[in-house]
C-alpha cells in the first residue's frame, strides 16, 4: 500500500482513495475493510496532503506564453480553418491565462520549482522503500508514520501557498503585476521558517521581474510592458518620437498644460510595490526618461553615451537581481549612480545638442520685442497694412502679416537671424479657443483682432514648454507691442505738434485780422498739446523702461545665467550662479538637478516677467492691469484727436476742450495707478509681488511728484469740504 500512497502524493490518486462527495475531500476507499482506524486517519492526512499538492500542480500547468500576440496569432491561425470546437475552447483558456501577465508566469514558474522539491522527496522515500537494506523503512514493512513524518515538513507550506494562490486566482484583477509582489512581501512576514523560505523563493522569482523591467527603463529607456504590470506608464494620449526615426527638425505639438518632459511618462502609484520608496521610484522615472530623451537625440555622440550605459551598468543589475531579498537601500545607490551618469549627459543632449539658449534667446527678441528696430518698423508696416486693407474693403489676413514680418526682417538686421522663419501669425477664432487658454486683454490691438504669433516648436522645446507657456508668451507680445506702439504715436505726435507750430508762426493764408486770433488759439491748443503729451509720454516712457530693464532683461539675465555652461559642468555653480533675485545656486553634486532645474528655472523666469507685466490673475494685478489698459487707451485717443484736428485744420476751442477732456481722465487714472501701485505694494509687503510695485513706484514717482501732487489733492479737498465748495488738484 505504501506505493500506492506515493502515487497518491504524487498526484495520482487510483482506486484506493477517493473523492468524498459531502465535502470534496480526497479519502480512503470504505471499501478497504481491514484498516485500522489509526491508519485510516494517518492515511487521511497524507491524502490531504496529496489534495493540498493536486490544486498547486494545477495552477503551475497553465501556459506560460511570452508574449499574448503569440497567442492570438494561435488562435486567429486555428480559427480561420476547420478546427474543431474543442481546440478554439483551449486556444481562449491560452488566451485568458497569458492575458494575466508576467509576474502571474514567474509566480507559478517559482511556484513549480518549489515543487519539484517535493516529487524529489517522494523519489527519495520511493527509493528507500525498494531498498531492502535500508534502516529507515525496514524494506516493504515501511511504516505509515514514516511517511506521515517525512512529508510533515511540507503540509504546512502547502496550506499557506494554496491560500495565497487562493487569494491570486480568485481576484485577479486586484492581484497583477506589483501588487503579486506587496501580496508576497506581507506574506514574507511571518514566524514560520519553512513557509518564509518559500515565499521568499516565489518573492525572489517575481522580484526578478521588477529587476528585468527596471534594468530594461534605465539601461535602454524602453518600455517593454505589455500586461501593464510596471510601476512606470506611457500616457496613452501622447506619442513620442520613436528611436531610430527620422530625427530631423519637425513641429511638435505642445501639451496643454504639461511639457512632453511630464506628461508621456508618469509612475502608477497603484502599481508601485509598497516596499519602494518614492524616491527611489521617482529617480527610476527620471533616469527612463533621461534615456528615452537622450535616444531622440540625432548626435551620435549621445547614442554611443546609452552604450557605454549599459556596458557600466548592467552587471549591477544583474548582480542586483540575484539577491533574495529586495533591499531598498542597495537600489537606492545604484539608480543614484545612474542618475548621477546620466543627467550629465542628459544636459548636453538638451541644452547643448538641443540649443536651448537660442530658442530662449529668439523669444526675447521676438516675444518680449528685444529687437527694437525690427519692431519699430514691423509697427510702422502695421499701419500701412491696415490702412491698404480697409482701402480695398476687406480684413488684415494672416498672409499680410507673415508677408509684412519677413519683409521687415529683409529691410532690418533680422534679416539673417534664423529665428525669424520659425513665426507666423495666426488669427484666433471664437469657437477655436482652446478651454482654459489665456486671452489677452491686448490681443486686438495691433490690427483690431484677435491675433497671436505662433512659434514652431521643435525637439527639445517640447520637454521644456507647454502650451499654456506658449499662450503667456502670446499675452506678453500683445501687451508689449500695443505699449509700443503707443509710445511710438506719442512720439510721432510731437512732430506733428512741431510742423503745426512752425507752420502757424508763419502765418501763411491768413489776413491781418484773423492772423491774431487764429494764432492766439494755435498757441493755446500748442501748448495744452506739449503739456498734455509731455504727461503722457512721461507715463509711458517710465513704463517702458519699467518692463524692459527692470522686468525682462533682469529676468533674463537670471535665466542666461543657468543655461551657461561652456564647460560641461552643471548650470549652476555654489555662490557664484546663485540668482540676482537671491534665489540659491545649485550645487555641483546635486545629480540630476541641471535639467530638472532648467526647466524650474524657466517656469521661474516666465512667471515672474509675466507678473512683472501684471497679467497674472491675482486681484491687484487685474486691478492694476486694467488701469494701464485705460491709460493707453486714453493716449490713443488723444493722438486721434490732435491727429484729426491737425488734419483738418480746425485748431479752436472745441479740440482744446476734447484734449482737456482727456487731460483729466489721464490725470485721474494716473493717480488712481499711483494710489493702487502703493496700495498693492503694502498689501503684498509679504510676498515677492511686492518688489514689481516698488521698481515701478521708483520709477514714476522718483522726484515725489505723483506723492505731493496726492497731498495737494487731499488738502484741496479738505478745504473744499470746510468752504461747503468742490474742488480738486490736478496731478503734475
Amino acid at each position: 500500500m505504501i506505493h500506492e500512497v506515493l502515487l497518491a502524493l504524487h498526484g495520482c490518486p487510483g482506486d484506493l482513495f477517493i473523492i468524498d462527495n459531502t465535502n470534496g475531500k480526497l479519502v480512503v476507499s470504505p471499501d478497504i475493510p481491514f484498516l485500522h482506524d489509526s491508519e485510516r486517519a494517518q492515511l487521511n492526512q497524507l491524502l490531504e496532503l496529496a489534495q493540498l499538492y493536486m490544486h498547486l500542480e494545477s495552477c503551475t500547468k497553465h501556459p506560460n506564453l511570452p508574449l499574448l500576440a503569440a497567442v492570438k496569432s494561435r488562435y486567429i491561425a486555428s480559427g480561420s480553418g476547420s478546427a474543431s470546437t474543442s481546440t478554439d475552447h483551449v486556444h481562449q483558456n491560452d488566451l485568458r491565462h497569458a492575458a494575466r501577465g508576467v509576474y502571474h508566469q514567474a509566480l507559478y514558474m517559482a511556484l513549480n520549482e518549489y515543487l519539484n522539491g517535493y516529487r524529489k522527496q517522494i523519489l527519495l522515500v520511493e527509493r528507500k522503500v525498494l531498498d531492502y537494506l535500508d534502516p529507515d523503512t525496514n524494506g516493504g514493512r515501511t511504516p505509515l508514520t514514516f511517511v506521515n513524518v517525512t512529508f510533515a515538513q511540507f503540509h504546512l507550506v502547502f496550506v499557506h501557498l494554496s491560500d495565497l494562490v487562493h487569494q491570486v486566482e480568485s481576484n485577479l484583477a486586484e492581484y497583477h503585476g506589483a501588487k503579486i509582489l506587496s501580496l508576497l512581501h506581507h506574506k514574507c512576514n511571518t514566524g514560520l521558517p519553512a513557509v518564509r523560505q518559500a515565499m521568499l523563493q516565489l518573492q525572489h522569482a517575481c522580484l526578478g521581474v521588477m529587476y528585468r523591467q527596471i534594468t530594461t527603463w534605465m539601461i535602454y529607456g524602453e518600455l517593454n510592458d505589455p500586461y501593464a504590470e510596471f510601476f512606470i506608464r506611457k500616457n496613452a494620449e501622447e506619442n513620442s518620437i520613436e528611436a531610430g526615426a527620422d530625427l530631423t527638425p519637425t513641429v511638435i505639438d505642445l501639451h496643454e498644460s504639461r511639457t512632453r518632459w511630464h506628461s508621456e511618462y508618469m509612475i502608477h502609484h497603484h502599481s508601485t510595490p509598497p516596499f519602494m520608496s518614492t524616491r527611489v521610484a521617482e529617480n527610476v522615472l527620471f533616469v527612463g526618461k533621461a534615456i528615452s530623451t537622450i535616444r531622440e537625440s540625432p548626435t551620435i555622440n549621445n547614442q554611443q553615451v546609452i552604450r557605454t550605459i549599459s556596458t557600466t551598468f548592467l552587471t549591477d543589475f544583474v548582480a542586483l537581481s540575484r539577491q533574495q531579498v529586495y533591499k531598498d537601500a542597495e537600489l537606492e545607490v545604484l539608480v543614484e549612480k545612474v542618475k548621477t551618469h546620466v543627467s550629465r549627459t542628459l544636459w548636453k543632449a538638451v541644452v547643448v545638442d538641443g540649443h536651448v539658449s537660442r530658442h530662449f534667446k529668439a523669444f526675447k527678441d521676438f516675444y518680449l520685442l528685444g529687437k527694437g528696430e525690427f519692431y519699430v518698423s514691423f509697427l510702422d508696416g502695421c499701419d500701412v497694412v491696415r490702412q491698404q486693407a480697409a482701402a480695398r474693403l476687406s480684413l488684415v489676413t494672416e498672409y499680410d502679416m507673415d508677408n509684412l514680418w519677413k519683409k521687415t526682417a529683409r529691410d532690418t538686421t533680422a534679416e539673417h537671424d534664423p529665428a525669424v522663419d520659425c513665426f507666423a501669425f495666426k488669427f484666433v477664432k471664437p469657437d477655436e479657443r482652446a478651454t482654459g487658454s489665456i486671452q489677452s486683454l491686448f490681443e486686438s490691438e495691433l490690427v483690431h483682432l484677435p491675433l497671436r504669433l505662433e512659434y514652431a516648436a521643435t525637439w527639445p522645446l517640447d520637454l521644456i514648454l507647454t502650451r499654456l507657456d506658449m499662450d503667456k508668451y502670446n499675452a506678453l507680445f500683445t501687451f508689449l507691442v500695443y505699449l509700443k506702439k503707443v509710445q511710438m504715436r506719442i512720439q510721432r505726435i510731437w512732430s506733428l505738434t512741431n510742423a503745426a507750430a512752425r507752420g502757424s508762426a508763419s502765418g501763411s493764408g491768413l489776413d491781418s485780422d484773423t492772423r491774431p486770433r487764429e494764432q492766439t488759439s494755435t498757441a493755446n491748443l500748442t501748448r495744452v498739446l506739449w503739456s498734455v503729451r509731455a504727461r503722457m509720454m512721461f507715463f509711458i516712457d517710465h513704463l517702458w523702461s519699467y518692463v524692459q530693464m527692470d522686468v525682462l532683461e533682469s529676468q533674463y539675465g537670471v535665466l542666461a545665467l543657468a543655461l551657461r555652461n561652456d564647460d560641461g559642468s552643471l548650470p549652476c555653480a555654489d555662490s557664484e550662479s546663485a540668482g540676482s533675485d537671491g534665489s540659491p545656486g545649485c550645487g555641483p553634486q546635486e545629480a540630476g538637478c541641471d535639467f530638472e532645474a532648467l526647466q524650474c528655472k524657466h517656469h521661474v523666469y516666465l512667471d515672474a516677467i509675466y507678473t512683472g507685466c501684471f497679467l497674472d490673475d491675482s486681484a491687484s494685478s487685474a486691478s492694476l492691469r486694467g488701469v494701464i489698459k485705460t491709460l493707453l487707451d486714453v493716449s490713443v485717443r488723444f493722438c486721434g484727436v490732435v491727429e484729426d484736428a491737425l488734419r483738418s485744420g480746425r485748431l479752436g476751442d472745441h479740440a482744446v476742450q476734447r484734449v482737456e477732456s482727456l487731460r483729466r481722465e489721464f490725470d485721474d487714472s494716473c493717480q488712481f495707478l499711483f494710489n493702487a501701485l502703493a496700495g498693492a505694494k503694502f498689501n503684498a509687503g509679504r510676498n515677492d509681488g511686492s518688489v514689481s510695485f516698488e521698481k515701478l513706484l521708483l520709477r514714476m514717482d522718483y522726484n515725489r511728484w505723483f506723492t505731493v501732487g496726492s497731498d495737494l489733492n487731499a488738502d484741496a479737498v479738505n478745504r473744499s469740504s470746510y468752504s461747503g465748495g468742490c474742488g480738486g488738484g490736478l496731478v503734475g
